[in-house]
């Protein structure tokens, strides 16, 4: 079962994210409406996967991702925004996040980045067990 995390303001949007991880799913789904608890939560619960809108009130998306991958070099964290450019998609790709995505997102596509990212941070997991941590030999 995967932890989620969903750090979002707008109702519609938590909606269509918990429409996209029904209970039967396997995956729990933990919301934050704003930048300061998904961090605290983050640092106290950590989570595989996280969805942070980019326009929050006090810490924007961009800072909530550096504040986690500072913590978490592993984070995986998808930037998602209404009000996106190419170059903001950019910077927050050169910050870390595994995804940009532009809103609205549908429900299947939730589902699929999801799977995809989940893949991803298994893969990395795998890897990493493989190669040991830098500087350490593998078990």
């Amino acid at each position: 079962m995967a932890k989620l995390l969903l750090v979002e303001e707008e109702l519609e949007a938590c909606r269509a994210f918990e429409a996209a991880f029904p209970p039967p799913t396997g995956h729990s789904l933990r919301t934050c409406q704003d930048g300061t608890t998904a961090i605290d939560w983050y640092r106290r619960e950590r989570s595989d996967l996280v969805f942070c809108n980019l326009k929050l009130k006090g810490l924007d998306g961009l800072s909530v991702l550096e504040g986690l991958k500072g913590m978490d070099p592993w984070a995986t964290v998808i930037v998602t925004t209404a009000y996106g450019t190419v170059e903001t998609a950019i910077h927050a790709m050169r910050l870390g996040a595994y995804d940009f995505l532009q809103k609205p997102i549908s429900i299947s596509q939730i589902q699929h980045v999801t799977h995809r990212a989940l893949d991803h941070r298994r893969q990395l997991r795998q890897l990493t067990l493989l190669q040991g941590r830098p500087g350490q030999p593998a078990d």
